[in-house]
Formats: structure tokens, sequence, C-alpha cells
């Protein structure tokens, strides 16, 4: 609190003067904590904040929009900058709502004093993203990404960004994070071939929320048997909940396109979300515990074309029978972007709809265009937009197979082996191997045995006293281990369950001697959460056994 204090008086961000006409704005203390890239904690982080829900508009107040990017801009950027194996560049801005000269709403006013002080240097603005900014020299060219106080910035001249970034941090408060590792929430981790982009820490932060971190995965996050049809008003379940848990899948969006068919028919029932809305809710959780891992790879050294792949669900929805349209539009081998949109008048064929699907589609390729003319990048060809709807043939585009439509699974429910298939090639990958050492994996593990008074377990789990994790986990955690294991750091929670009898011979090392054996046992057998299989001999299970002998007392 002191240095946020601190920081007021060295921005000079108030004076005593006389009361105006304006109404008086109290504040509060605001406490959040700063998270590093891999989930510990950096710092815990205050804010004094004044009340702006007081004030009136058009009174004490006239204008609050301050531009961000576009999250298509930040991918095609990168695509770029992997392309020509440029350096990429973190800052973060410290305090950055003090450093405007607050004319408007604070956000506003960072905006327009950092774009002033951009503008002044030489960079100029892109009209197809407001907040990416161009500089183009003397032969030296630097791109400036700004989303609110976290900012990219990359270019081939490395002399010249490594220059600038002093003249930024004399201006405002900065901090330079060296390489991208982490931005807008995304975990981003380099290779040697592109970069792995995911948000595993933000869907482990969400099954918790909703006692979902143990649940059984699933392969698909829709099922093919219904669409989520009505259910009985009488089953209603809580709108705040409902909303709060779709409001947080709305940003998996960013890195899990396949969700985006899912996430947009739950919210069609924001208003009065029943039983059957709320279970398959559920089963989009449980699709994302299976792919904790997933996320989009941005291939380097990438041929610069444009390719797209547009589709149609004619008449999907069973409410009104109206129709889908969705397109995905990849820049190399890069998925950049992607949309499904619900249409708004029912169509009288499925070719009126596939004419509609390819305008979209078609519009995106014309506007993703525009930066890359700014940026001076020449592509190597026309774009190429498929469809798989042989009825608009006359539009000389080209026409594939269903099966091989990229776009399918973002229009109508797929089953599990084309699901798959399709996901594949969408961009999204597994990053398994890539994140192996990075990050933590959590598993429960189960132990019990025969006599120990575990009956009335299973009464306290039926009256609601326990979490259902998984279909055999009836019991209660007492403590926690933690193991390293073929350089991947396992997280273990040791479980004193019902019906585990089958451990009964581990009984000289009885509990927390065998946790060991059974972490080990767990993740060979039915895989840790990153889907990565384990192949250990029964002589490394038992060395690990005695390695945490002295566990047990």
């Amino acid at each position: 609190m002191d240095n946020e204090y601190s920081a007021f008086l060295r921005n000079h961000t108030w004076d005593l003067v006389p009361r105006s006409a304006q109404s008086n704005v109290g504040y509060k203390w605001v406490f959040r904590v700063k998270r590093r890239p891999d989930g510990s904690t950096d710092r815990y982080k205050d804010c004094l904040v004044a009340k702006g829900y007081s004030q009136e508009a058009d009174r004490d107040y006239f204008e609050t929009f301050s531009l961000v990017m576009k999250p298509v801009t930040v991918r095609i950027i990168l695509t770029l900058a992997l392309h020509h194996v440029w350096p990429i560049k973190q800052l973060d801005a410290n305090n950055m709502f003090l450093n405007g000269k607050l004319h408007e709403e604070t956000p506003r006013a960072w905006n327009l004093e950092l774009s002033g002080f951009i503008l002044h240097y030489g960079f100029f603005k892109s009209n197809a993203d407001a907040y990416i900014f161009i500089y183009a020299s003397n032969g030296i060219y630097m791109y400036f990404l700004v989303y609110v106080d976290d900012i990219i910035l990359t270019g081939y001249n490395t002399v010249a960004l490594d220059q600038f970034v002093p003249l930024l941090a004399k201006h405002f408060s900065l901090k330079d994070m060296g390489s991208l590792s982490r931005f807008l929430g995304i975990e981003v981790v380099p290779t040697s071939t592109g970069l792995f982009l995911f948000q595993a820490q933000y869907i482990s932060h969400i099954l918790s929320q909703f006692y979902m971190d143990g649940a059984k995965s699933v392969s698909t996050p829709m099922s093919t048997s219904n669409k989520i049809p009505p259910a009985d008003p009488s089953s209603a379940v809580g709108v705040f909940i409902y909303r709060r848990l779709l409001g947080l899948l709305q940003y998996l969006n960013l890195t899990h396109p396949y969700i985006s068919f899912a996430f947009n028919s739950l919210s069609k029932y924001m208003h009065g979300p029943l039983g059957s809305h709320w279970i398959a809710a559920r089963r989009v959780l449980r699709y994302l515990k299976g792919t904790l891992c997933h996320g989009l790879f941005l291939h380097s050294r990438t041929p610069l074309r444009l390719t797209a792949f547009a589709d149609a669900d004619w008449g999907g929805s069973l409410a009104d029978g109206k129709s889908t349209i969705a397109y995905v539009l990849y820049l190399g081998s890069n998925i950049v972007s992607w949309k499904y949109a619900p249409q708004k008048t029912v169509s009288r064929s499925s070719t009126k709809v596939e004419y509609r699907a390819l305008a979209h589609a078609t519009t995106e390729i014309l506007w993703v265009q525009h930066p890359l003319q700014e940026i001076g990048v020449s592509l190597a060809s026309s774009p190429v937009l498929f469809y798989d709807n042989l009825s608009a043939t006359s539009l000389h585009v080209h026409h594939v197979p269903s099966t091989v439509q990229l776009v399918d699974a973002l229009t109508k429910p797929l089953g599990r082996k084309l699901f798959l298939y399709l996901r594949s090639k969408i961009g999204v990958s597994d990053g398994s191997s890539i994140l192996r050492g990075v990050l933590e994996i959590s598993t429960n593990v189960l132990l019990g045995d025969m006599g120990t008074g575990k009956t009335s377990l299973v009464l306290r789990f039926v009256k609601g006293q326990f979490s259902d994790y998984q279909e055999s986990t009836i019991g209660a955690a007492f403590f926690t281990q933690v193991l390293s294991l073929n350089e991947a750091t396992i997280k273990f929670d040791i479980w004193d369950t019902a019906g585990q009898e089958r451990y009964h011979s581990l009984a000289p090392m009885y509990y927390r001697g065998a946790a060991a054996a059974v972490v080990v046992y767990d993740i060979t057998s039915s895989v840790a959460s990153c889907r990565t299989p384990l192949i250990l001999s029964f002589e490394h299970v038992y060395s690990v056994m005695i390695k945490h002998r002295s566990l047990s007392n």
C-alpha cells in the first residue's frame, strides 16, 4: 500500500482544489495476486481506485471508450516475427492509470498519453487496428502492440529495439519482462520450431472454482445425441453461477476454437438456464479437463499465404430453424482467425447459407490483408477459400469433402473420431511433450483398506459432504506430497477413501509409505492430466517407495 501511495505522490496524481460542480467521487482499495508465468505468486498488488460508478453520464464524464488491439492482430504479428526470426520482447507498465493526464476515464487517459509518446517517436498508427504502432524509417522496422498495460515489441533490428525500450522506460514506469512468456493470461512457451500458446492455469482455475478439477474427462465438448433440448422448468439452475461459468469459458476461445459452438449454444439460455443446460455446460468443463495441455502452436518459417475454410449448418437450431456459419483463417500453417456466428434470418436453402458463410470468410480475408499491407508483407499467392457445398460451384472456390472440412466442428456437434481428427488439423496441438517440466501436474491418489470404518464416509458422501471428484472417489484428502518424476513435478493428494481394498497388499507401507507407489501406478495406468504416458518398471516403483519410506512412521 505504501508503494501505491508513493506512486500517486510521485506522479502528482492529485491536487487540493475548490469543490466543483461535478460529483465528489469516493475511493476504495482493491487487492489481487500477481502471478508469474509458472503460476507461482510474484507479488501482492493493491490499487487505490475511484468509485466511478457514482458518477453520472453526460454530467461527470462524456467518453469512456478505450481502444484495445484485436487478438487476431497479435497472432498475425507473432507469425511474422516467427517467420523472420525476430526477437519478441514483453513490457509491463507499472501504475499505468497514473500516467495519463485525466480529462476522461483513466483507461482512456492512459491510452492517449502512451499513443501520444509513441507517435511523437516516429511510429504511425495502423488503420486496421488502432493499437498497433508501426515504425518504418531508414530501413528499421518495429512493431508495438498495446493491450492496456501489456505490451509486445518486435522487429528485425535488435539494436533499435534495445535503444527504444530505455527511452520508453524513461517516460513511463515500465518493467522489461524479457522474451514473451505470458500475455493477456495466455501462457507462451518458445520451442525450436515456434511458439506454443495455452491456458492451462486458467482452465485449472475454472475447474477448481466449479469443483470439477477431478471430474472424468470426455473427448468432445458437446454430445451428438442432442443439441441442448429444452428441459422441465422445474429443473432451473442459478442464473448467476451459469452466467459466471460462461463468462469464464468465453476467454478460452483465444486458444480453444473448438469450444465456440458449445459456448454459443449455451449462451442462448443466459436468462433462464435449466438443468439440461447446466449438464451441457459441465460437459464442456469435462472436455477441458482432458485437454488441459492443449493450445495453439504457431510455426516458424511458415510460408506467408492466406487460406480459409468456411462452412454452415443449415437450419441447425432446434428452437427457430436458423442456420449457423463459421470459418477459420490461416496465415501459412498458423491459425490466426476464426468465427462462429448464428444467422439472424432463416435461409431457404443450404446454398444460400453457404453463400453467407463464404461472404463472412471473404470479408475477414480482406480485412487481414490490410494490416499485412501496412506492415509491408507480400503474400506468396492469392488467398484460397475452401468450402464443402457443391451447389455453390459458380463461386469458383475450392470444394473439399465434409470429412476434411476443418470448420465442421464449429457449426455442429461431431462424433469423437471426426472431432479429434479435425481438432488436430485446425491447429490445436497437445503440448504435453513441450510442457513437461513446465507445468505442475495435479492428480488425486486414492487409498483405502478394509475394516477401517469407511462405511460412514459413504453416508456422508450421499449427504453431499464430499465432492464427486471421480466415479470411484469417496473420501477426504488429508495431506499433499510433491514428487519429481521424469523431469516433471507431480503434486498429489493422499486420500483416505472407501472401497479401495485392492491396495490391501500394500499394508506394510500403508498410507504415507505407499503414497509414492500409488501415484506412480496412477500416472502409469490412467495417465496424468497432460495425457503423457510414463512407462515405468516395477523396480522404479519400488525405488520410489523406498525413497519416501521416511513418511511411514
